[in-house]
């Protein structure tokens, strides 16, 4: 499937099926700055309606969701030839009273109280993009239930396999490698390259490296440097210090997650 800027995505907001929608501005990896509509609506709605709707947010989120069918593709529409691009913000955490104003790849840093009208900036996963979504339409007087158990974002639980970073890296791995001609190691290098802001996060990089290995395992082809990494990550219990804060039974849960897979990598030849 082909992402590109332009097309419109459906997003199921609620349980009971109340949808949003967003358009793709730009591709970045497996990133999309995301324009969100304000409408929440209880059917599909049509392209004309959709020329009508004026934006309500915009956020950097990912392309799982796209790829695993949860939002789908229902139309494209061109951006404008003089598009702009908005403006988003983030704290700056050394100081509180300023923020950094991010407009395409210039960033400036100004007072808290320049902020205006500007998003957030940062990558939203799907439970957190679902809770933002609904939360700037409450805002707006567009919605006025509560936010649904199921757009809340996953649950921590102790398997490596549920960390949803993970699963991204696993499903795209697997994607990848069933293209012709692709290798272990043009899958594993694009990978890498994709996700390099992740890796200069010392816990993003152990999620990196994990989902990179747990697919490499599952199509028989572990690379050595990928093995080495992951199994520093298990023996040293890098990253465990997130679960220790938890309890004390999920805790152990993901050590002994830690343990199985350390096996795993050291059976492999």
């Amino acid at each position: 499937m082909k992402i590109n800027p332009g097309q419109i995505v459906e997003i199921n907001l609620t349980a009971d099926g109340h949808k949003g929608y967003g358009r793709i501005i730009k591709k970045k990896g497996f990133e999309i700055l995301i324009e969100l509509y304000r409408i929440i609506a209880e059917r599909t709605i049509t392209i004309s309606e959709l020329k009508n709707l004026e934006p309500l947010s915009y956020v950097w989120t990912v392309t799982h969701p796209i790829l695993e069918g949860r939002w789908p593709i229902i139309y494209s529409l061109d951006l404008p030839e003089k598009f702009k691009m908005p403006v988003l913000w983030q704290p700056d955490y050394l100081d509180e009273r300023f923020i950094y104003l991010f407009v395409g790849d210039e960033q400036t840093r100004v007072p808290r109280e320049k902020r205006g009208n500007a998003s957030p900036n940062g990558t939203f996963f799907e439970g957190a993009l679902k809770i933002h979504y609904l939360t700037e339409l409450q805002k707006q007087g567009l919605y006025s239930g509560d936010i649904p158990e199921d757009s809340l974002a996953p649950a921590l639980t102790a398997k490596i396999e549920d960390d949803e970073l993970v699963r991204e890296i696993y499903l795209l791995y697997n994607k990848f490698r069933g293209r012709q001609n692709s290798t272990p190691e043009t899958v594993t290098a694009r990978l890498l390259k994709d996700y390099n802001r992740y890796l200069e996060d010392e816990d993003d990089q152990i999620t990196v490296y994990l989902g990179i290995a747990l697919a490499q395992l599952k199509h028989g082809e572990l690379l050595a440097e990928i093995k080495e990494k992951a199994l520093l990550i298990t023996k040293e219990g890098l990253g465990l210090n997130l679960w220790s804060t938890l309890s004390p039974e999920i805790f152990e849960e993901r050590k002994n997650e830690y343990a199985l897979l350390e096996e795993k990598l050291r059976s492999w030849n």
